[in-house]
Protein backbone atom coordinates (compact mmCIF):
# COMPACT_ATOMS: atom_id res chain seq x y z
CA UNK A 1 0.00 0.00 0.00
CA UNK A 2 1.15 3.51 -0.78
CA UNK A 3 0.93 6.42 1.62
CA UNK A 4 1.26 9.75 -0.18
CA UNK A 5 2.91 12.54 1.76
CA UNK A 6 3.76 16.17 1.08
CA UNK A 7 5.26 19.34 2.49
CA UNK A 8 2.22 21.59 2.06
CA UNK A 9 2.27 24.89 3.91
CA UNK A 10 -1.45 25.65 3.64
CA UNK A 11 -4.66 23.71 4.22
CA UNK A 12 -5.80 24.51 0.68
CA UNK A 13 -2.68 22.89 -0.79
CA UNK A 14 -3.17 19.87 1.46
CA UNK A 15 -6.78 19.44 0.35
CA UNK A 16 -5.77 19.68 -3.32
CA UNK A 17 -3.19 16.94 -2.84
CA UNK A 18 -5.64 14.60 -1.09
CA UNK A 19 -8.33 15.21 -3.72
CA UNK A 20 -5.86 14.69 -6.59
CA UNK A 21 -5.18 11.07 -5.57
CA UNK A 22 -8.29 9.70 -3.85
CA UNK A 23 -7.54 6.16 -5.01
CA UNK A 24 -4.34 5.65 -3.00
CA UNK A 25 -4.46 3.71 0.24
CA UNK A 26 -3.34 6.46 2.62
CA UNK A 27 -2.41 10.15 2.79
CA UNK A 28 -0.09 11.55 5.44
CA UNK A 29 -1.05 14.93 6.93
CA UNK A 30 1.97 16.82 8.30
CA UNK A 31 0.41 19.31 10.69
CA UNK A 32 3.88 20.35 11.80
CA UNK A 33 4.63 21.76 8.34
CA UNK A 34 1.48 23.85 8.00
CA UNK A 35 1.70 27.60 8.53
CA UNK A 36 -0.71 27.83 11.39
CA UNK A 37 -3.05 24.99 12.26
CA UNK A 38 -6.69 26.12 12.22
CA UNK A 39 -8.82 24.66 14.99
CA UNK A 40 -10.77 21.62 13.79
CA UNK A 41 -8.83 21.38 10.54
CA UNK A 42 -8.85 17.55 10.47
CA UNK A 43 -12.64 17.51 10.54
CA UNK A 44 -12.71 19.51 7.32
CA UNK A 45 -10.30 17.34 5.34
CA UNK A 46 -11.61 14.95 2.66
CA UNK A 47 -11.15 11.18 2.93
CA UNK A 48 -10.60 11.22 6.70
CA UNK A 49 -10.63 7.42 6.96
CA UNK A 50 -7.48 7.34 4.76
CA UNK A 51 -5.53 10.00 6.66
CA UNK A 52 -2.46 9.51 8.84
CA UNK A 53 -2.20 12.67 10.90
CA UNK A 54 1.09 13.55 12.56
CA UNK A 55 2.66 16.61 14.13
CA UNK A 56 6.35 15.81 14.30
CA UNK A 57 8.56 17.76 16.71
CA UNK A 58 11.89 19.22 15.68
CA UNK A 59 13.76 16.79 17.93
CA UNK A 60 12.69 14.04 15.54
CA UNK A 61 13.25 15.92 12.31
CA UNK A 62 9.86 17.61 12.09
CA UNK A 63 8.74 21.21 12.00
CA UNK A 64 6.93 21.61 15.33
CA UNK A 65 8.81 23.67 17.93
CA UNK A 66 5.91 24.60 20.20
CA UNK A 67 4.78 23.19 23.53
CA UNK A 68 4.16 19.45 23.80
CA UNK A 69 0.70 19.99 25.29
CA UNK A 70 -0.37 22.00 22.23
CA UNK A 71 1.10 19.40 19.88
CA UNK A 72 -0.74 16.58 21.60
CA UNK A 73 -3.93 18.67 21.56
CA UNK A 74 -3.75 18.80 17.75
CA UNK A 75 -3.45 15.03 17.59
CA UNK A 76 -6.32 14.65 20.08
CA UNK A 77 -8.48 16.77 17.76
CA UNK A 78 -7.56 14.43 14.90
CA UNK A 79 -8.77 11.43 16.91
CA UNK A 80 -11.99 13.25 17.77
CA UNK A 81 -12.48 14.03 14.05
CA UNK A 82 -12.35 10.30 13.29
CA UNK A 83 -9.27 10.20 11.04
CA UNK A 84 -7.99 6.79 10.09
CA UNK A 85 -4.65 7.04 11.91
CA UNK A 86 -2.51 9.24 14.08
CA UNK A 87 1.27 8.94 14.23
CA UNK A 88 2.75 9.94 17.59
CA UNK A 89 6.42 9.77 18.54
CA UNK A 90 7.51 7.38 21.26
CA UNK A 91 9.54 10.26 22.72
CA UNK A 92 6.33 12.10 23.65
CA UNK A 93 6.17 12.65 27.46
CA UNK A 94 4.66 9.57 29.09
CA UNK A 95 1.32 10.83 30.37
CA UNK A 96 0.56 12.72 27.17
CA UNK A 97 1.49 9.72 25.04
CA UNK A 98 -0.64 7.30 27.05
CA UNK A 99 -3.55 9.73 26.90
CA UNK A 100 -3.45 9.69 23.10
CA UNK A 101 -3.03 5.94 22.88
CA UNK A 102 -5.91 5.35 25.28
CA UNK A 103 -8.49 7.62 23.63
CA UNK A 104 -11.69 5.87 22.48
CA UNK A 105 -12.74 5.80 18.87
CA UNK A 106 -11.90 4.03 15.59
CA UNK A 107 -8.67 5.93 14.95
CA UNK A 108 -5.71 3.57 14.88
CA UNK A 109 -2.41 4.53 16.49
CA UNK A 110 1.13 4.49 15.17
CA UNK A 111 4.00 4.91 17.64
CA UNK A 112 7.10 6.08 15.80
CA UNK A 113 10.76 6.97 16.12
CA UNK A 114 12.94 9.05 13.80
CA UNK A 115 16.47 8.82 15.26
CA UNK A 116 19.16 11.19 14.08
CA UNK A 117 22.23 9.82 12.32
CA UNK A 118 24.78 8.65 14.85
CA UNK A 119 22.34 8.18 17.73
CA UNK A 120 23.81 4.73 18.27
CA UNK A 121 20.65 2.83 19.20
CA UNK A 122 20.10 -0.28 17.11
CA UNK A 123 17.00 -0.88 15.03
CA UNK A 124 16.11 -3.81 17.28
CA UNK A 125 16.51 -1.64 20.37
CA UNK A 126 14.33 1.15 19.02
CA UNK A 127 11.55 -1.23 17.96
CA UNK A 128 11.68 -2.97 21.35
CA UNK A 129 11.27 0.40 23.05
CA UNK A 130 8.34 1.36 20.81
CA UNK A 131 6.79 -2.06 21.36
CA UNK A 132 6.22 -1.27 25.03
CA UNK A 133 3.34 0.99 24.00
CA UNK A 134 -0.20 0.13 22.90
CA UNK A 135 -0.17 0.74 19.17
CA UNK A 136 -1.53 -0.81 16.02
CA UNK A 137 1.72 -0.19 14.10
CA UNK A 138 5.31 0.53 15.12
CA UNK A 139 7.15 2.84 12.76
CA UNK A 140 10.92 3.29 12.59
CA UNK A 141 12.58 5.72 10.18
CA UNK A 142 16.28 4.93 10.64
CA UNK A 143 19.07 6.89 8.89
CA UNK A 144 21.02 4.55 6.61
CA UNK A 145 24.45 5.64 5.42
CA UNK A 146 25.68 2.16 4.41
CA UNK A 147 23.29 -0.17 2.58
CA UNK A 148 24.69 -3.13 4.54
CA UNK A 149 22.77 -1.82 7.56
CA UNK A 150 19.50 -2.53 5.74
CA UNK A 151 19.95 -6.21 6.55
CA UNK A 152 19.87 -5.46 10.29
CA UNK A 153 16.81 -3.23 9.82
CA UNK A 154 14.97 -6.03 8.06
CA UNK A 155 15.95 -8.58 10.69
CA UNK A 156 14.81 -6.25 13.49
CA UNK A 157 11.43 -5.70 11.85
CA UNK A 158 10.93 -9.46 11.53
CA UNK A 159 12.00 -10.11 15.13
CA UNK A 160 9.52 -7.57 16.50
CA UNK A 161 6.54 -9.74 15.58
CA UNK A 162 4.33 -6.67 15.42
CA UNK A 163 2.89 -4.74 12.52
CA UNK A 164 5.64 -2.34 11.46
CA UNK A 165 6.74 0.27 8.97
CA UNK A 166 10.54 -0.02 8.76
CA UNK A 167 12.17 2.69 6.65
CA UNK A 168 15.83 3.23 5.90
CA UNK A 169 16.07 6.96 5.28
CA UNK A 170 18.59 8.64 3.00
CA UNK A 171 19.77 7.67 -0.50
CA UNK A 172 21.40 4.46 0.81
CA UNK A 173 18.10 3.28 2.27
CA UNK A 174 15.92 3.42 -0.85
CA UNK A 175 15.69 -0.39 -1.05
CA UNK A 176 13.60 -0.44 2.14
CA UNK A 177 11.10 1.94 0.54
CA UNK A 178 10.85 0.12 -2.80
CA UNK A 179 10.94 -3.46 -1.45
CA UNK A 180 8.89 -2.43 1.58
CA UNK A 181 6.94 -5.68 1.72
CA UNK A 182 10.20 -7.62 2.10
CA UNK A 183 11.03 -5.42 5.10
CA UNK A 184 7.71 -6.32 6.72
CA UNK A 185 6.25 -2.85 6.23
CA UNK A 186 2.52 -2.31 6.06
CA UNK A 187 2.99 0.52 3.56
CA UNK A 188 5.61 2.80 2.03
CA UNK A 189 5.66 6.60 1.94
CA UNK A 190 5.86 8.35 -1.43
CA UNK A 191 5.92 12.05 -2.25
CA UNK A 192 3.03 13.59 -4.15
CA UNK A 193 5.52 14.99 -6.68
CA UNK A 194 9.15 16.04 -7.07
CA UNK A 195 8.69 19.19 -4.98
CA UNK A 196 6.84 17.46 -2.16
CA UNK A 197 9.51 15.10 -0.79
CA UNK A 198 9.67 15.13 2.99
CA UNK A 199 12.71 12.86 3.33
CA UNK A 200 15.84 11.97 1.36
CA UNK A 201 15.44 8.82 -0.72
CA UNK A 202 11.67 9.16 -1.00
CA UNK A 203 10.19 8.19 -4.37
CA UNK A 204 7.34 10.11 -5.95
CA UNK A 205 3.90 8.64 -6.51
CA UNK A 206 4.55 8.60 -10.26
CA UNK A 207 7.83 6.72 -9.81
CA UNK A 208 6.19 4.21 -7.50
CA UNK A 209 3.37 3.57 -9.96
CA UNK A 210 5.77 3.12 -12.87
CA UNK A 211 7.56 0.41 -10.88
CA UNK A 212 4.26 -1.23 -9.93
CA UNK A 213 4.64 -0.65 -6.17
CA UNK A 214 0.90 -0.03 -5.89
CA UNK A 215 0.07 -3.40 -7.47
CA UNK A 216 2.60 -6.00 -6.37
CA UNK A 217 6.08 -6.54 -5.02
CA UNK A 218 8.44 -5.53 -7.84
CA UNK A 219 11.61 -7.34 -8.77
CA UNK A 220 14.33 -5.08 -7.42
CA UNK A 221 17.82 -4.94 -8.89
CA UNK A 222 20.62 -3.07 -7.19
CA UNK A 223 23.94 -1.39 -7.89
CA UNK A 224 26.47 -2.57 -5.30
CA UNK A 225 29.39 -0.18 -4.96
CA UNK A 226 31.03 2.57 -2.97
CA UNK A 227 29.71 6.12 -2.57
CA UNK A 228 30.06 6.69 -6.34
CA UNK A 229 27.13 4.29 -6.85
CA UNK A 230 24.86 7.18 -5.87
CA UNK A 231 26.11 9.16 -8.88
CA UNK A 232 25.59 6.39 -11.42
CA UNK A 233 23.05 6.97 -14.21
CA UNK A 234 21.85 3.41 -13.64
CA UNK A 235 18.83 3.99 -11.36
CA UNK A 236 17.51 6.87 -13.46
CA UNK A 237 17.98 5.15 -16.82
CA UNK A 238 17.08 1.58 -15.89
CA UNK A 239 13.95 2.52 -13.94
CA UNK A 240 12.63 4.33 -16.99
CA UNK A 241 13.46 1.41 -19.30
CA UNK A 242 12.11 -1.22 -16.91
CA UNK A 243 8.77 0.58 -16.70
CA UNK A 244 8.53 0.73 -20.50
CA UNK A 245 9.23 -3.02 -20.68
CA UNK A 246 6.03 -3.73 -18.79
CA UNK A 247 7.87 -5.37 -15.90
CA UNK A 248 7.05 -4.57 -12.31
CA UNK A 249 10.66 -3.86 -11.44
CA UNK A 250 13.02 -1.29 -9.99
CA UNK A 251 16.75 -0.55 -9.81
CA UNK A 252 18.34 1.12 -6.78
CA UNK A 253 21.81 2.21 -5.66
CA UNK A 254 23.35 0.29 -2.74
CA UNK A 255 26.44 2.16 -1.54
CA UNK A 256 28.31 0.10 1.03
CA UNK A 257 31.71 -0.70 2.46
CA UNK A 258 30.48 -4.19 3.46
CA UNK A 259 29.09 -6.15 0.52
CA UNK A 260 28.44 -9.32 2.53
CA UNK A 261 25.15 -8.27 4.18
CA UNK A 262 23.85 -6.91 0.88
CA UNK A 263 24.50 -10.27 -0.77
CA UNK A 264 22.52 -11.88 2.04
CA UNK A 265 19.57 -9.71 0.98
CA UNK A 266 20.05 -11.13 -2.51
CA UNK A 267 20.02 -14.67 -1.12
CA UNK A 268 16.85 -13.82 0.81
CA UNK A 269 15.22 -12.72 -2.49
CA UNK A 270 14.80 -9.13 -1.32
CA UNK A 271 16.87 -8.36 -4.42
CA UNK A 272 16.56 -10.03 -7.82
CA UNK A 273 20.14 -9.38 -8.98
CA UNK A 274 23.06 -7.03 -8.61
CA UNK A 275 25.31 -4.87 -10.71
CA UNK A 276 28.71 -4.44 -9.05
CA UNK A 277 30.98 -1.44 -9.35
CA UNK A 278 34.10 -0.11 -7.63
CA UNK A 279 35.49 -1.05 -5.19
CA UNK A 280 33.81 -4.46 -4.88
CA UNK A 281 34.41 -6.17 -8.22
CA UNK A 282 37.09 -8.45 -6.83
CA UNK A 283 36.01 -8.62 -3.19
CA UNK A 284 32.63 -10.19 -4.01
CA UNK A 285 34.23 -13.18 -5.70
CA UNK A 286 34.77 -14.94 -2.38
CA UNK A 287 31.11 -14.43 -1.46
CA UNK A 288 29.68 -16.20 -4.52
CA UNK A 289 28.78 -19.81 -5.16
CA UNK A 290 29.89 -19.90 -8.78
CA UNK A 291 31.53 -17.81 -11.48
CA UNK A 292 30.59 -17.81 -15.13
CA UNK A 293 33.46 -18.15 -17.64
CA UNK A 294 33.41 -14.39 -18.26
CA UNK A 295 34.14 -13.69 -14.58
CA UNK A 296 36.77 -16.40 -14.27
CA UNK A 297 38.66 -15.08 -17.27
CA UNK A 298 38.34 -11.47 -16.16
CA UNK A 299 39.26 -12.18 -12.56
CA UNK A 300 36.47 -9.85 -11.44
CA UNK A 301 32.67 -9.64 -11.23
CA UNK A 302 30.32 -6.82 -12.20
CA UNK A 303 27.03 -8.77 -12.33
CA UNK A 304 25.52 -11.24 -9.85
CA UNK A 305 22.56 -13.38 -10.86
CA UNK A 306 20.75 -15.75 -8.48
CA UNK A 307 20.15 -19.13 -10.10
CA UNK A 308 18.29 -21.85 -8.18
CA UNK A 309 19.45 -20.46 -4.86
CA UNK A 310 23.06 -20.01 -5.95
CA UNK A 311 24.79 -16.70 -6.63
CA UNK A 312 26.56 -16.69 -9.97
CA UNK A 313 29.05 -13.96 -10.91
CA UNK A 314 29.52 -12.62 -14.43
CA UNK A 315 31.61 -9.88 -16.02
CA UNK A 316 30.46 -7.62 -18.84
CA UNK A 317 33.17 -4.98 -18.33
CA UNK A 318 35.47 -6.36 -21.00
CA UNK A 319 32.71 -6.64 -23.58
CA UNK A 320 31.65 -3.11 -22.66
CA UNK A 321 35.12 -1.71 -23.33
CA UNK A 322 35.39 -3.51 -26.65
CA UNK A 323 31.98 -2.18 -27.65
CA UNK A 324 32.93 1.38 -26.72
CA UNK A 325 36.18 1.11 -28.70
CA UNK A 326 34.41 -0.15 -31.81
CA UNK A 327 34.61 -3.92 -31.42
CA UNK A 328 37.42 -6.51 -31.46
CA UNK A 329 38.56 -5.57 -34.97
CA UNK A 330 39.21 -2.00 -33.83
CA UNK A 331 41.82 -3.12 -31.27
CA UNK A 332 43.35 -6.22 -32.88
CA UNK A 333 47.09 -5.65 -33.32
CA UNK A 334 46.96 -2.30 -31.49
CA UNK A 335 49.15 -1.26 -28.57
CA UNK A 336 46.97 -0.55 -25.54
CA UNK A 337 47.97 0.93 -22.20
CA UNK A 338 45.53 0.23 -19.37
CA UNK A 339 45.88 2.46 -16.32
CA UNK A 340 44.81 0.68 -13.14
CA UNK A 341 44.93 -2.83 -11.74
CA UNK A 342 41.52 -3.22 -10.09
CA UNK A 343 38.54 -5.29 -11.14
CA UNK A 344 37.56 -3.16 -14.14
CA UNK A 345 41.17 -2.93 -15.35
CA UNK A 346 41.53 -6.73 -15.16
CA UNK A 347 38.35 -7.33 -17.11
CA UNK A 348 39.18 -4.77 -19.79
CA UNK A 349 42.75 -6.00 -20.20
CA UNK A 350 41.53 -9.60 -20.52
CA UNK A 351 39.07 -8.69 -23.26
CA UNK A 352 41.68 -6.63 -25.13
CA UNK A 353 44.18 -9.48 -25.02
CA UNK A 354 41.54 -11.93 -26.26
CA UNK A 355 40.82 -9.52 -29.15
CA UNK A 356 44.47 -9.56 -30.22
CA UNK A 357 45.75 -6.33 -28.70
CA UNK A 358 49.12 -5.91 -27.03
CA UNK A 359 48.37 -4.76 -23.49
CA UNK A 360 50.56 -3.05 -20.93
CA UNK A 361 49.30 -2.21 -17.44
CA UNK A 362 50.43 0.60 -15.15
CA UNK A 363 49.16 1.32 -11.67
CA UNK A 364 50.14 3.52 -8.79
CA UNK A 365 50.79 0.33 -6.83
CA UNK A 366 53.43 -1.26 -9.04
CA UNK A 367 53.31 -4.59 -7.23
CA UNK A 368 49.62 -4.85 -7.95
CA UNK A 369 50.13 -4.06 -11.63
CA UNK A 370 52.87 -6.69 -11.87
CA UNK A 371 50.67 -9.36 -10.25
CA UNK A 372 47.69 -8.66 -12.49
CA UNK A 373 49.86 -8.52 -15.61
CA UNK A 374 51.44 -11.86 -14.78
CA UNK A 375 48.03 -13.45 -14.18
CA UNK A 376 46.74 -12.17 -17.53
CA UNK A 377 49.84 -12.60 -19.63
CA UNK A 378 50.15 -8.85 -20.23
CA UNK A 379 53.07 -6.46 -19.83
CA UNK A 380 53.43 -3.84 -17.13
CA UNK A 381 55.49 -0.77 -16.33
CA UNK A 382 55.92 1.56 -13.40
CA UNK A 383 53.28 4.29 -13.19
CA UNK A 384 55.87 6.97 -13.89
CA UNK A 385 56.95 5.21 -17.09
CA UNK A 386 53.50 4.80 -18.66
CA UNK A 387 53.52 8.19 -20.37
CA UNK A 388 56.71 7.34 -22.23
CA UNK A 389 55.29 4.16 -23.76
CA UNK A 390 54.33 4.11 -27.43
CA UNK A 391 50.62 3.31 -27.64
CA UNK A 392 47.60 3.50 -29.89
CA UNK A 393 44.88 3.26 -27.28
CA UNK A 394 44.78 4.41 -23.66
CA UNK A 395 42.19 3.15 -21.17
CA UNK A 396 41.88 4.82 -17.79
CA UNK A 397 40.47 2.34 -15.28
CA UNK A 398 41.42 4.37 -12.19
CA UNK A 399 39.26 6.88 -10.27
CA UNK A 400 41.57 9.71 -11.32
CA UNK A 401 39.43 12.43 -12.88
CA UNK A 402 36.33 11.76 -10.79
CA UNK A 403 37.10 14.94 -8.88
CA UNK A 404 36.97 16.92 -12.12
CA UNK A 405 40.54 18.10 -11.60
CA UNK A 406 43.08 15.25 -11.53
CA UNK A 407 44.41 13.74 -14.75
CA UNK A 408 46.41 10.51 -15.01
CA UNK A 409 48.43 11.84 -17.96
CA UNK A 410 50.70 14.83 -17.29
CA UNK A 411 51.66 15.60 -20.90
CA UNK A 412 48.59 16.01 -23.12
CA UNK A 413 50.78 15.99 -26.22
CA UNK A 414 51.22 12.21 -25.84
CA UNK A 415 47.49 11.83 -26.58
CA UNK A 416 47.66 13.38 -30.05
CA UNK A 417 46.18 11.02 -32.61
CA UNK A 418 45.42 8.41 -29.95
CA UNK A 419 42.18 6.78 -28.83
CA UNK A 420 41.41 7.47 -25.19
CA UNK A 421 38.68 5.70 -23.21
CA UNK A 422 38.07 6.91 -19.65
CA UNK A 423 35.93 4.60 -17.51
CA UNK A 424 35.14 7.39 -15.03
CA UNK A 425 31.40 8.13 -15.29
CA UNK A 426 31.09 11.36 -13.39
CA UNK A 427 31.93 13.87 -14.68
CA UNK A 428 31.25 12.50 -18.17
CA UNK A 429 33.91 14.80 -19.66
CA UNK A 430 36.92 14.25 -17.44
CA UNK A 431 40.20 16.22 -17.50
CA UNK A 432 41.76 13.29 -19.40
CA UNK A 433 39.07 13.37 -22.09
CA UNK A 434 39.32 17.14 -22.42
CA UNK A 435 43.09 16.85 -22.81
CA UNK A 436 42.70 14.12 -25.46
CA UNK A 437 40.22 16.15 -27.47
CA UNK A 438 42.35 19.29 -27.30
CA UNK A 439 45.40 17.30 -28.46
CA UNK A 440 43.53 15.91 -31.47
CA UNK A 441 42.91 12.46 -30.04
CA UNK A 442 39.64 10.53 -30.05
CA UNK A 443 38.01 10.87 -26.63
CA UNK A 444 35.48 8.20 -25.56
CA UNK A 445 33.41 8.85 -22.47
CA UNK A 446 32.94 6.34 -19.68
CA UNK A 447 29.23 6.54 -20.45
CA UNK A 448 29.93 4.70 -23.73
CA UNK A 449 31.55 1.87 -21.79
CA UNK A 450 28.71 1.97 -19.25
CA UNK A 451 26.10 1.69 -21.99
CA UNK A 452 27.73 -1.32 -23.68
CA UNK A 453 28.42 -3.22 -20.46
CA UNK A 454 24.98 -2.25 -19.15
CA UNK A 455 23.15 -3.66 -22.15
CA UNK A 456 24.88 -7.01 -21.60
CA UNK A 457 24.29 -6.76 -17.86
CA UNK A 458 20.55 -6.10 -18.10
CA UNK A 459 20.19 -9.01 -20.49
CA UNK A 460 21.62 -11.24 -17.75
CA UNK A 461 19.68 -9.65 -14.89
CA UNK A 462 16.26 -8.88 -16.36
CA UNK A 463 16.21 -10.53 -19.77
CA UNK A 464 16.01 -7.16 -21.50
CA UNK A 465 17.35 -6.70 -25.04
CA UNK A 466 18.68 -3.14 -24.94
CA UNK A 467 20.55 -1.20 -27.60
CA UNK A 468 23.72 0.40 -26.15
CA UNK A 469 23.04 3.47 -28.29
CA UNK A 470 19.67 3.92 -26.59
CA UNK A 471 21.28 3.51 -23.17
CA UNK A 472 23.92 6.08 -24.03
CA UNK A 473 21.34 8.62 -25.20
CA UNK A 474 19.31 8.10 -22.02
CA UNK A 475 22.40 8.46 -19.82
CA UNK A 476 23.44 11.66 -21.56
CA UNK A 477 19.96 13.18 -21.34
CA UNK A 478 19.30 15.63 -18.48
CA UNK A 479 17.59 14.16 -15.43
CA UNK A 480 13.92 13.81 -16.21
CA UNK A 481 14.58 13.83 -19.95
CA UNK A 482 14.41 10.07 -20.42
CA UNK A 483 10.62 10.09 -20.04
Amino acid sequence: MLCVTGNERSVAELVRRIESAPEVGLHEVRLDLLEGIPSGVCGRLPGREKLIVTCRPKREGGGWDGAEERRVRRLREAVEAGVGWIDVEGSTPGELLEELLGMPGPTRRIVSAHPAAGDGETALGVLARLGAHRAHVLKLALPIEDAADLAALRDAAAATRRKVVAIGTGPAGVLSRVAYRAFGSEWTYVAADERSRTAAGQWTLAEARRAGLDRQAPRVYGLLGGPAALRSPGPRVYNALLSRSGQSAAYVALPTSRPGPVLELLRAEVLAGLSVTMPHKEAVRDLLDEEAPSARRAGSVNTIVPVAGRLVGHSTDGAGALGALGGPAAVAGRRVVVLGAGGAARAVARALLDAGATVTLAARRSGRAAAVAEALGAGWVEWSEAAALPFDVLVNATPLGADGVSCPVADAATLAGRVVLDLVLDPPRTPLLRAAAQAGGRAISGLAHWAHQGAAQMRLLAGLALDPADLLRAAEAPAGGEG
